[in-house]
C-alpha cells in the first residue's frame, strides 16, 4: 500500500476510535497480570497473578513446589499475558522455572515498554518509580499484579486519546510493536484505534512527517526507511518520535529506555543537539542561536561588548556559541563580567533540545542558592534551576530530586561533596547529562587561591557516571574570575588527563574599565573613620540605590566594624558563615532592598549575588591573594557604572594572612597518619573496605597528628589528607555512608529524664552516659534557631562516654547509635522527620496573610487557566498578563514573582494526585502549560494541600509565640506529628491517603510562597566515609614526592600573599605600578613575573612571612652566629654555648619566632623550659613585643611549673587550702612525680608509659632549654623522659635546643651539675654553636674577666673567648675594671659608699638602681645594707629572705584582690583585672605590697596577653606566681645588695663585687669546686656593663683575685672607713615562725585585738615590750598601745634581752591566718575561723 493511501485510511479511522469500557474490560479480563519476586540467585520466591477477579499467589517454602501449585490450570482462560518489566524479567524467571507451559506461548503486554510511549510528558507515570511499580505492600505480588493492571489502563486510555489526536504516531507506534515478542501490545494499539502501516517505507515516512518541524532537516535527510527494519530499531525510533511530541518541556527519556535501546540518544542527538551547516536548515539556525537563547533566556538583545574576544566580538558571545556547540570550554572572565549566563544560556538550550541535564559544581552553598533564586527572577523560570547541598531540609532534598528525576529541573548546582551521597548519585543515573560545568574552576588547581581537593574527585566522577550510563564524557565548561598562567595550564591538564577533552581556552583578563582600584596606607585604630569618610564620598543615607560592601578578614572584625558604622549612623549589617541561616537571609533580603546598604562581611558575601548598585568595596583587612581580592573589588559596578575599590593597607596585616594559611596547611606526617589509622582499622575488621567518620579516623590515640581532633578544620583536613591519598593510590574513596538521627529531646527536665533512665535498671556508668547525652541535646535544642551541626563523633567525646570505650573509636560511636535509639525507644527523644521553621506571627508579611494572598491568588489563577483551556489543552500564558489579570481578580498586590512560585507550586509532583500543569517557556517570560490530570483533580489537590498547609500554620503560630525583635519566632516541630494532627482530623484524614507525604508537600509549598522559612532540625549525624585499601598498595607508603604537589599548593599561597603585598605597596607609591603588576600577574608565567617583578627575591618569596617581620627576627639580628642558630634547620638537636652577655635570650626568643612565623610551626608545639619564673616572663614578654598576642601561645615555664601542669596539680589548691605542712613548698616532689608519671614508674590506670607521654606531650615538637648548665640531677631526668619521646622518623622527633655556658655553671649547692652540659652533646647527637660576642659589657670588663675565667682548665669555650660585640669593636675600652685595696670590712662598706657617691657625681642623674654590690654570701651584705639604711641611700636588699617568713598567699592585699576575682563575672580580662586592683588602692589604702599584686598581674598578662578567660585560670596563675616568688627574689628599686648567686642572669651598669667569705670555702676544696668558685666570682664580673670594682681586704684571702690581668689597682683613702656604730645593725623580720600564731584567734571576734588589726598598715610603727612577768612574752603593740600580738616562747626568749638595743620597728606585712592552717589538736581554743596577724620588721643595733 502507497503511503498516501495510508494517510487517507489513517485519517478516516480518526473519529469514534477506540474500545467501548464493555470491550476495554472484557479484554482486561482474559488478560492475566502475573508478577514475580525473586531471590539472589534469580530463581522465584513469591509468584503472583490475578486473572478477572481469581487470585494466585505461591511463596517458596510455604507450599510445595511452584510446579506443583498449578499456575498453568489458573491461566488456561487467559488470552494474553501482562506485567511490568515482564519481558526482561518475569519471563525470564518463569519459563526456566516451569518450561513448557501453553500460557508463555500467550501475546504479552509489558506496561514498562508501553509506558514512555503512553506518557512521554511524564514517562513517571504516578504509580511507576523508575523502572518500578510503586509498591504499597512488601513482598505481595497479587498487589503487584493488581496495580499493573490500573497502569494498563491508564495507558490505554492514553492510546486511545493519541490515536484519535494524533492518528500517524499512534499508527508508527503500532508498527515499531509489530516485530516478535511485542506482537500483543501492537494488537493492544489496534483495539485502541491506531491503523498498521503496511511496510517499513510507509511507517518511515509517517515518522518523518511528524518529526519534520522539530528537528534538524539535514540530519533527518540522511535517515532512510531500512533503519527501521531491524525490530529493535523500530522501538528506538518509537521512543524518539514519543518524546519530539513533547520536547522542549520538562519531559526525559526514562533512564531505562537509554540503557535499553542505547540506539535512541544518539538519534536524538544527531536530529536535534547536532548543528548542521546548512543555513536553511530552520532548526539548526534557531536552536543553535545565541543570540536566540540570550532573548529566550534573559530577554537580552546584545552580550556583552567587553571584554572583547580576539576577533573583536563579545568575549561572552563566544563562550555561550561554544557551550551551545558542545565544545569543551575554559573561560575566564573578570568578577562581574557575566560568568553565570556563560553556561545558564546553553544549559537551557541544551534541556530544550534533548531534554538533557546541565551539572554545576560549585564551592559554596550560599553561592548555589544565590545564583538559583537569580535564575528564577531573571529568567521567569520557577523549576529550570535547582541546588543539592548540605543544609537542605530533608522535604527540600527530597522535592529536589525528585524534579530533577522527572526532567524540570535543566540546571543542577552541586556541592563536590555531595556526589559521593548515593542518593544524589542515583538521582543523576537517571538523567542524561549533556554537561558539566566547574564554576569557581580554580578550585580544581594546586595554583589557584582556593584549591580544594574534593574537586579533583569531580573529574573521576564524571568519567565513572559516563562509563555507567555507557557515553561518553559530557563535554566540560570552566569558568573562573582569576586564573593565572599556572592555573589555566592546571585546570586544562586535569580535563585533559582525566576526560579526554581538551579545553579552548576563552581568557578575558581581570580588568574593568569602570572600576576605581585605589591602595591606602591607614593604620588600624584610624580605619573606622576612613571608612566612614569614604561612605559619604560614595553612598548617600537616602534616596539613592548606591549601597557600599567592607570586606574584613575575620567573622568578628565583620561584627565590630559594623557595630562602629551603626555609631556613625550608617545601617550597616554583618554578614560571616557563622551566622544563623535566618539571619543571613535577613541581611541579604535588606541589602538586595536597599534598606541595608552597608554589608560588612568575609569573603563569602557577594558570589552569585544580584546587586548591580554597589558603588565602593572597601577593604578594612589585606585579603589573602590578588584573585581574592580582585574577585571581592569586582562586585563593585555591575551595572557599568563608576565605582570605587579602596584597599586600606596596614603591612602588619599580612602576617594575618600567612597565619590562617599556615593553619589549613597538612604535613606530610598528617597525611601519612591518617592512612595509617586507615589501615589499622582495616586491619581490626579485616577487611579492605572499610567505613568510617572523621571522628573515628583521629580519634586514634596513637596517631601523632599536627592537629587536634577537635580542630575545628579538622573535617576539612582529614578529606584533604584522603584526596591526596587517593592521588597517591594508596586509598579509594567512594561513595559515603551517612545516617541521620532525629534526637530532639522530649519536653522532660534533666531530673524527670534521670528518673525515667534509672526506672531502666541501668549501670550507674551507663546512666551517666545517658544523662550526657540527653544534657547535650537539651543544651544544644535550647534555641532553635541555632544550626547545630551535631555528630555521633562530638557525642562519643562526651567524658562518660569517651572514659568508657577502650577500645577502637568506632565502638564509641556505635555506643552512642546504641543509646540514641534506645533514647527513642524510651520516649527520651523524638523520633521521626524534627524539623524547625521560622513563622511571623504579627506584621505586613505576618504568616497568616502572606498564606492567605498565594492561596487566593492560586485559586484565582486556576480558575484563569481552566477557562482558557477548560478540557486542558495547551494554552500560552504571559507573565505579565497573567499577573495582571490576577491583580484584576482581586489579589492587589500580585507580583510577577508571586506568580512565577505559583506555577512551580502547580507544576510540583509533591502532592501525589498526578494533576499537575507540564511548564514549558516559549519565550521571554512567556509559557506553555498543559494540563496533565484532569483540572478537577489538580483543584482538589491544590485545596487539599491548602487545607493542611493551613492546619500546619495554626499549630506552628500557637508554638511560636515568644518573638524576637523582629517579630518572628523559631519554632521546632516533627514532621511524623503534624501527620498525625492531619490523621485526627476527620475531614483531611477521609482525603488524605500518605499524611506524612501531604505533610512534607504543604511545608515545601509554604517555604516556597514564603509563609514560613523552613530550616533543619536538632539531628545527630554520621557520615561514614567509604575506603578501600588497594591491595597493590599494600605496604607502600605515602612519600615526599606523593606530597609534592600539595607542598607546592601551599608553596602556592604563600606567593600570592606576597604577590598581594607587593600590588598594596605599589599602589601606595604609584596606582599605575601597581595596575601593571596585577594584569602582569594574572597573564605572565611565574618565572617571567618574578624575573620582572621580584627579581633577586625568589628566597624571600619562598618564605611564609613578610620581609619586614623576617628582618625583625632574622637579618636585623645582625649577627651571623645568632642568625645561624635562629635560622638552623629542625632536623637536628642543638647545644649553644653562649657566653656572658652574648644573646642567649635573644637567641631563644627569635628561635622561637622564626619557627612559629618562618617555619608557620603552631606555637602550641613549642615549649621553653625556664630556671626560673622571672626568666619565663622575661621570654614572655620579649616574644610578645616580638609576635604580638599570638606569643601567649607558647608555653615558657620553669622545670616546676611544667612538672605541675603534666602531674594535673593546682598550685591554687595546694596553697588555699592546705595545711602549714603542704603549703611549706608546693613544688617540693612535683619534677619527680612528673618524672615517675612519664617514665611509667608511677601509674595512670589504662595506660602504658609510652600512652600517657604520648598523650601528655603530644602538643609539643620543639623544645628549647635556657641555662642548661644549671640543671640538677632531677631536672636532668625531667628532661631525659621528655625528650625520650625519640622516634626513627625524623618528622616525629621533638627538637631540642638547649642553650647555656659552662663557665656560668654555680649552682652545684641546689645539686646543680655542670657535667650535664658537658654530657648534652653526646645525649641528644647534637650540633654545637657559640655565641661568643658580648654585647653587655665594656671591652675592659670583658678582658679581665677572660683573664679569670682562663684559668678553668675543663672548659667547652676553651677556643672560642668572648669578645666585644663587632659594632663596638672599634669603640673605647671604658674605663679600667678597678681592684681596689680596703683594710677590713669598716673600710669595705664606707669605701664602696664613696665610690657609689663618686660615681654619681661624675655622672649626675644616675639612678641608685644603676649599682649593684655583689657578695659571697649574706653576712658580707649586711653592714652595707645597714650603713645605706643610716645614710639614707635607697637600696633593693635582693640577699633578704623575708618572704621565706610569712606565706605571700596570705598577705592581705593578694587576698583582698583573690576575693575580688571570684566574684568575678564569667571571664575577665586584663582592663577588668587592673580596674579592680586601682579600686582597692583606693579603698584600703597605700601598701608596698600593692606593688607585689601589680608584678603578679605583669606576670600573668606577660603569659596571656591579657585575654579574657575564666576567674580560675587567672587565679592558679596568680597562685603559680606567688609560689615562684617564694622560690626567687626580684630586683626593686635603689642600689641592689645581693649575693653573686642572686646576680645570675642580671645585669647592671655599675657592679662592686665585695670581698670576704672566699676563705670558708677554700680548706676542704676540691680542683672541681675551686673552678666553680671561680665560675661564680667571674659570675659577678660579667654582670657590670660600664664599670667593675673589685674589692680586696688586707684581713682576708681572695684566691680569684690575683689570677685577673689588666685592671688598675688602687688603695681607698683611710677616710673613707665607716664608724662601727653605723654599721653594726642589723634587720630582722619576725615571721611566723616567730610569732605567737594563735594570739588574735582565741580571743572573741569583738575583742579588740581585731579591730586594732583591721586598722594597722604596713610601715606603721609598733612598739616590743618586754615581758613584765616570769610568764609573759614579748607582745607587740600598735601605736595607741592595743596589744595586737606576740611572740613566739622561743622568740621571747631570744628577743627579751635584744629589746633595749632595738632602734625601731614598724609593720612589716599584714597576713590572714585560717583555723584549718594548724594542726587539728590545736583548733579547740580557737575562736574565729580567720584572723590577721602583724609580721614585723626590727632595727637592732649589733650586740657586742
Amino acid at each position: 500500500m502507497r503511503p498516501h493511501l495510508f494517510d487517507a485510511l489513517s485519517r478516516n479511522r480518526q473519529a469514534g476510535a477506540g474500545p467501548s469500557d464493555a470491550t476495554l474490560d472484557a479484554w482486561l479480563t482474559t488478560t492475566l497480570f502475573i508478577d514475580v519476586e525473586a531471590d539472589r540467585g534469580g530463581n522465584p520466591r513469591v509468584v503472583g497473578a490475578v486473572l478477572g477477579e481469581d487470585m494466585f499467589r505461591w511463596e517458596k517454602g510455604a507450599a510445595g513446589s511452584l510446579a506443583a501449585a498449578g499456575l498453568g490450570n489458573f491461566a488456561r482462560k487467559a488470552v494474553r499475558i501482562a506485567g511490568h518489566n515482564i519481558l526482561a524479567h518475569d519471563l525470564v524467571i518463569l519459563r526456566d522455572a516451569l518450561p513448557g507451559l501453553d500460557v508463555w506461548a500467550l501475546p504479552v503486554v509489558d506496561t514498562l515498554v508501553l509506558s514512555p510511549l503512553a506518557f512521554p510528558a511524564n514517562p513517571y507515570h504516578r504509580l511507576i518509580k523508575g523502572y518500578k511499580i510503586a509498591k504499597d505492600t512488601v513482598n505481595d505480588p497479587v498487589a503487584d499484579a493488581r496495580l499493573c493492571r490500573m497502569v494498563l489502563r491508564d495507558e490505554i486510555a492514553a492510546f486511545t486519546r493519541l490515536a484519535r489526536r494524533m492518528p500517524d504516531v499512534a499508527a508508527f507506534h503500532r508498527f515499531a510493536l509489530s516485530g516478535p515478542g511485542h506482537g500483543g501490545m501492537a494488537d493492544l494499539f489496534g483495539l485502541c484505534g491506531a491503523a498498521l502501516p503496511p511496510s517499513a517505507s510507509a511507517a518511515f515516512a509517517l515518522w518523518r512527517r511528524c518529526v519534520a518541524t522539530r528537528v534538524c532537516a539535514t540530519a533527518a535527510d540522511r535517515l532512510v526507511a531500512t533503519e527501521l527494519e531491524p525490530a529493535d530499531a523500530r522501538l528506538a525510533f518509537a521512543h524518539a518520535l514519543a518524546w519530539l511530541g513533547v520536547a522542549g518541556g520538562s519531559s526525559v527519556l526514562p533512564a531505562w529506555v537509554r540503557h535499553r535501546h542505547p540506539a535512541v540518544a544518539p538519534l536524538l542527538r544527531s536530529l536535534r543537539d547536532t548543528p548542521c551547516a546548512d543555513p536553511s536548515c530552520a532548526w539548526c539556525r534557531t536552536a543553535f542561536s545565541a543570540f536566540h537563547w540570550l532573548r529566550e533566556t534573559f530577554g537580552f538583545d546584545a552580550f556583552r561588548a567587553s571584554p572583547a574576544a580576539a576577533d573583536g566580538g563579545s568575549l561572552q558571545q563566544r563562550i555561550v556559541e561554544a557551550g551551545l556547540a558542545g565544545q569543551p570550554t575554559l573561560a575566564v572572565l573578570p568578577t562581574g563580567g557575566g560568568k553565570s549566563l556563560c553556561f545558564q544560556v546553553p544549559a537551557l538550550a541544551r534541556h530544550q533540545r534533548s531534554g538533557a541535564l546541565t551539572v554545576v559544581v560549585s564551592p559554596l552553598q550560599a553561592l548555589m542558592r544565590d545564583q538559583v533564586d537569580n535564575f528564577r527572577s531573571k529568567t521567569g523560570r520557577p523549576a529550570a534551576a535547582a541546588a543539592l547541598y548540605g543544609s537542605l531540609t530533608l522535604p527540600e532534598r527530597g522535592s529536589v530530586m525528585e524534579r530533577v528525576r522527572q526532567g524540570d529541573v535543566a540546571l543542577l548546582y552541586v556541592s563536590p561533596e555531595q556526589l559521593r551521597n548515593p542518593s544524589v548519585v542515583r538521582t543523576l543515573e537517571q538523567r542524561e547529562i549533556g554537561a558539566w560545568v566547574f564554576d569557581e574552576a580554580h578550585c580544581l588547581s594546586k595554583w589557584g587561591h582556593d584549591f580544594r581537593p574534593d574537586y579533583l574527585y569531580t573529574a573521576r566522577f564524571i568519567a565513572e557516571l559516563a562509563e555507567r550510563q555507557d557515553a561518553p564524557p559530557p563535554p566540560v565548561t570552566c569558568l573562573t574570575a582569576t586564573a593565572k598562567h599556572e592555573v589555566v595550564d592546571e585546570i586544562r591538564s586535569h580535563i585533559r588527563d582525566r576526560l579526554g577533552q581538551e579545553l579552548e581556552l576563552h581568557a578575558g583578563g581581570v580588568e574593568r574599565s569602570n572600576l576605581t582600584l585605589a591602595v591606602e596606607a591607614v593604620v588600624p585604630a584610624e580605619k573606622i573613620e576612613r571608612i566612614a569618610l569614604l561612605l559619604e564620598q560614595h553612598v548617600q543615607r537616602e534616596g539613592a540605590p548606591a549601597c557600599a560592601v567592607v570586606y574584613a578578614a575575620t567573622r568578628r572584625r565583620t561584627e565590630e566594624l559594623r557595630d562602629a558604622l551603626v555609631g556613625y549612623g550608617w545601617p550597616a549589617a554583618a554578614f560571616h558563615a557563622g551566622m544563623k541561616a535566618a539571619d543571613k537571609e535577613e541581611v541579604l533580603a535588606g541589602f538586595i532592598a536597599g534598606s541595608v546598604p552597608v554589608v560588612c562581611a568575609t569573603n563569602a558575601f557577594g558570589m552569585g549575588i544580584d546587586k548591580d548598585s554597589v558603588r565602593l568595596v572597601v577593604h578594612a583587612d589585606v585579603p589573602g591573594s590578588l584573585e581574592a581580592y580582585t574577585q571581592e573589588a569586582g562586585r563593585a559596578g555591575r551595572d557599568g557604572l563608576p565605582a570605587a575599590c579602596v584597599l586600606l593597607f596596614d603591612p602588619d596585616e599580612l602576617e594575618a594572612q600567612f597565619r590562617l594559611a599556615a593553619r589549613s596547611e597538612l604535613r606530610r606526617r598528617d597525611v601519612g597518619q591518617i592512612l595509617r589509622s586507615v589501615r589499622r582499622l582495616s586491619q581490626r575488621l579485616e577487611r579492605d573496605e572499610v567505613v568510617a567518620t572523621v571522628g573515628e579516623l583521629v580519634a586514634d590515640p596513637e596517631l601523632d597528628l599536627g592537629f587536634a581532633p577537635d580542630d575545628a578544620a579538622a573535617d576539612t583536613k582529614v578529606k584533604t589528607a584522603l584526596s591526596w591519598l587517593e592521588r597517591a593510590g594508596l586509598v579509594i574513596r567512594s561513595e559515603n555512608r551517612t545516617s541521620v538521627i532525629t534526637a530532639r529531646p522530649k519536653p522532660l527536665s534533666l531530673e524527670q529524664a534521670r528518673a525515667t533512665i534509672e526506672r531502666l535498671g541501668l549501670p550507674a556508668r551507663t546512666v551517666a552516659q545517658w544523662m550526657a547525652i540527653f544534657r547535650t541535646l537539651v543544651a544544644v535544642a535550647a534555641d532553635p534557631s541555632e544550626e547545630h551541626p551535631l555528630t555521633v563523633d562530638s557525642l562519643a567525646a562526651l567524658d562518660p562516654l569517651a572514659a568508657d570505650t577502650a577500645g577502637p573509636p568506632q565502638e564509641a560511636t556505635a555506643k552512642v547509635l546504641t543509646v540514641l535509639a534506645a533514647m527513642a525507644g524510651h520516649g527520651l527523644i523524638e523520633s521521626g522527620t524534627v524539623l524547625t521553621a521560622q513563622v511571623r506571627p504579627s506584621g505586613v508579611n505576618a504568616s497568616r496573610r502572606v498564606l492567605a494572598q498565594f492561596a487566593g491568588a492560586a485559586r484565582t489563577l486556576l480558575a484563569v487557566l481552566r477557562e482558557e483551556a477548560p478540557d486542558g489543552e495547551e494554552v500560552r500564558l504571559s507573565l505579565s498578563a497573567a499577573t495582571q489579570r490576577l491583580r484584576d481578580g482581586g489579589c492587589a498586590e500580585c507580583q510577577p514573582e508571586m506568580v512565577l512560585r505559583l506555577l512551580k507550586t502547580l507544576a510540583d509532583t509533591n502532592r501525589g494526585d498526578g494533576a499537575r500543569l507540564r511548564l514549558a517557556m516559549v519565550g521571554r517570560r512567556r509559557y506553555s502549560l498543559k494540563l496533565s490530570g484532569g483540572w478537577d483533580v489538580l483543584e482538589d489537590g491544590l485545596r487539599r494541600q491548602e487545607a493542611v498547609a493551613a492546619m500546619i500554620l495554626e499549630r506552628l503560630l500557637a508554638a511560636g509565640r515568644a518573638t524576637d525583635g523582629a517579630g518572628k519566632a523559631v519554632v521546632p516541630f516533627a514532621v511524623e506529628d503534624l501527620a498525625q494532627a492531619v490523621t485526627g482530623d476527620t475531614l483531611l484524614a477521609a482525603e488524605i491517603a500518605d499524611p506524612v507525604a501531604a505533610v512534607q508537600a504543604a511545608l515545601l509549598m509554604l517555604h516556597d510562597w514564603k509563609v514560613i522559612l523552613l530550616q533543619g532540625g536538632l539531628s545527630v549525624f554520621r557520615q561514614g566515609l567509604s575506603l578501600r585499601l588497594p591491595a597493590e598498595a599494600r605496604g607502600r607508603r605515602y612519600t615526599k614526592d606523593d606530597h609534592e604537589p600539595l607542598a607546592r599548593h601551599y608553596a602556592g599561597r604563600t606567593f600570592q600573599i606576597h604577590a598581594m603585598g607587593e600590588y598594596a605597596r605599589l599602589g601606595l607609591a604609584s596606582p599605575d605600578r601597581a595596575a601593571g603588576f596585577l594584569a602582569d600577574y594574572f597573564t605572565l608565567p611565574e618565572d617571567r613575573l618574578l624575573a620582572r617583578h621580584f627579581p633577586g627575591r625568589r628566597s624571600e618569596l619562598a618564605r611564609p612571612v613578610s620581609a619586614d617581620t623576617y628582618a625583625r627576627i632574622v637579618t636585623d639580628l645582625a649577627n651571623p652566629a645568632q642568625e645561624a642558630i635562629v635560622t638552623a634547620p629542625v632536623g637536628r638537636n642543638l647545644l649553644v654555648l653562649a657566653g656572658p652577655g652574648s644573646g642567649k635570650t635573644r637567641v631563644i626568643v627569635h628561635r622561637c619566632a622564626y619557627l612559629m612565623r618562618v617555619l608557620r610551626v603552631p606555637a602550641q608545639a613549642i615549649l621553653v623550659l625556664c630556671f626560673n619564673h622571672t626568666a619565663a616572663l622575661s621570654i614572655r614578654r620579649r616574644l610578645r613585643a616580638l609576635l604580638g598576642d599570638e606569643a601567649g601561645w607558647i608555653d615558657a615555664h620553669t622545670y616546676h611549673a611544667l612538672a605541675m601542669r603534666l602531674v594535673g596539680a593546682s598550685i591554687a589548691e595546694r596553697l588555699d587550702h592546705g595545711t602549714d605542712a603542704k603549703a611549706s613548698d608546693p613544688f617540693k616532689t612535683v619534677i619527680q612525680d612528673a618524672t615517675a608519671l612519664l617514665r611509667g614508674d608511677s601509674a595512670c590506670p589504662g595506660l602504658d608509659a609510652d600512652e600517657v607521654r604520648e598523650r601528655l606531650l603530644a602538643r609539643y615538637r620543639y623544645i628549647l632549654i635556657d641555662e642548661y648548665q644549671d640543671i640538677n640531677g632531677e631536672q636532668y631526668d625531667f628532661v631525659s623522659v621528655i625528650a625520650g619521646r625519640q622516634e626513627k622518623d625524623v618528622e616525629t622527633r621533638i627538637a631540642l635546643m638547649a642553650v647555656g655556658d659552662d663557665d656560668q655553671s654555680v649552682y652545684r649547692f641546689r645539686d646543680a651539675d655542670v657535667a650535664f652540659i658537658r654530657r648534652y652533646q653526646a645525649d641528644y647527637v647534637a650540633d654545637v654553636r657559640h655565641l661568643v660576642e658580648n654585647y653587655r659589657s665594656k671591652a675592659a670588663v670583658i678582658a679581665a674577666s677572660n683573664t679569670l675565667i682562663r684559668h678553668n682548665t675543663d672548659r667547652m669555650k676553651a677556643e672560642h673567648p668572648i669578645r666585644i660585640d663587632r659594632g663596638r669593636a672599634d669603640a673605647p675600652m671604658g674605663d679600667p675594671v678597678r681592684v681596689l685595696a680596703i683594710d677590713d670590712t669598716a673600710h669595705q662598706v664606707g669605701a664602696v659608699l664613696a665610690a657609689i657617691e663618686r660615681q654619681r657625681a661624675r655622672h649626675p642623674g644616675t639612678p641608685w638602681s644603676a649599682f649593684a654590690v655583689l657578695a659571697r654570701q649574706r653576712p658580707d651584705l649586711e653592714p652595707f645594707h645597714a650603713l645605706c639604711d643610716h645614710a639614707g641611700v635607697p637600696c633593693d636588699p635582693a640577699y633578704d629572705d623575708t618572704s621565706d617568713r610569712f606565706p605571700l598567699h596570705r598577705l592581705r592585699e593578694v587576698l583582698a584582690f583573690l576575693d575580688r576575682l571570684r566574684a568575678a563575672p564569667a571571664r575577665v580580662d586584663e582592663a577588668w583585672l587592673r580596674g579592680q586592683l586601682a579600686a582597692l588602692r583606693r579603698e584600703r589604702g597605700d601598701s608596698p605590697w600593692w606593688e607585689l599584686v601589680e608584678q603578679l598581674l605583669d606576670g600573668w598578662t606577660a603569659t596571656s596577653g591579657g585575654r579574657a578567660m575564666e576567674p580560675e585560670a587567672v587565679r592558679e596563675a596568680l597562685y603559680e606566681g606567688l609560689a615562684q616568688l617564694r622560690r626567687e627574689r626580684s630586683t626593686g628599686d635603689g642600689v641592689h645588695i645581693g649575693t653573686l648567686h642572686g646576680a645570675k642572669g642580671l645585669e647592671f651598669p655599675h657592679v662592686i663585687v665585695l670581698d670576704g667569705g672566699w676563705a670558708a670555702w677554700q680548706s676542704t676544696r676540691t680542683a672541681a669546686d675551686t673552678e666553680e668558685e671561680r665560675r661564680l666570682f667571674y659570675v659577678g664580673m660579667t654582670r657590670a656593663r660600664e664599670t667593675l670594682t673589685l674589692m680586696r681586704r688586707a684581713d682576708v684571702k681572695n684566691p680569684h683575685l690575683p689570677l685577673i690581668d689588666g685592671v688598675e689597682r688602687v688603695t681607698a683613702a683611710a677616710t673613707e672607713r665607716a664608724d662601727p656604730r653605723l654599721y653594726q645593725r642589723r634587720r630582722t623580720v619576725l615571721g611566723l615562725g616567730e610569732l605567737y600564731i594563735d594570739f588574735a584567734a582565741r580571743q572573741p571576734a569583738t575583742a579588740p585585738v581585731h579591730r586594732a588589726l583591721s586598722t594597722l598598715r604596713p610601715g606603721e610603727a609598733v612598739v616590743l615590750r618586754a615581758p613584765r612577768t616570769p610568764n609573759e612574752r614579748v607582745s607587740v603593740l600598735a601605736g595607741d598601745g592595743t596589744v595586737i600580738g606576740c611572740l613566739s616562747g622561743a622568740a621571747s626568749q631570744e628577743w627579751s634581752p635584744l629589746i633595749p638595743f632595738i632602734e625601731r620597728a614598724s609593720v612589716h606585712a599584714i597576713v590572714r591566718r585560717h583555723a584549718r592552717d594548724g594542726a587539728e589538736t590545736r583548733r579547740g581554743a580557737i575562736h574565729t575561723e580567720s584572723w590577721e596577724l602583724p609580721v614585723i620588721a626590727v632595727w637592732r643595733r649589733t650586740v657586742c
